[in-house]
């Protein structure tokens, strides 16, 4: 198994780039597909996924995919 932090670190780039790929002037990508990918990234770093009935509930997490999806 890799270093946490190099995990953490190679993580970090990764969702930089869905970022700065999201923000540009016309991005390829919808704000929900980039929020998809980064918690893809986050499971496929080892770091699982936002689990429901977390902190949020349904409504809230249902609230921020629509704000994500504008």
């Amino acid at each position: 198994m890799t270093d946490p932090q190099t995990r953490l670190d190679t993580l970090a780039r990764r969702i930089q780039a869905i970022i700065t790929h999201t923000a540009e002037p016309r991005p390829s990508i919808t704000r929900g597909e980039a929020y998809d990918q980064i918690v893809e990234e986050m499971e496929l770093a080892g770091f699982g996924s936002p689990l429901l009935g977390g902190d949020f509930t349904a409504a809230e997490i249902s609230h921020l995919r629509r704000q994500a999806a504008n």
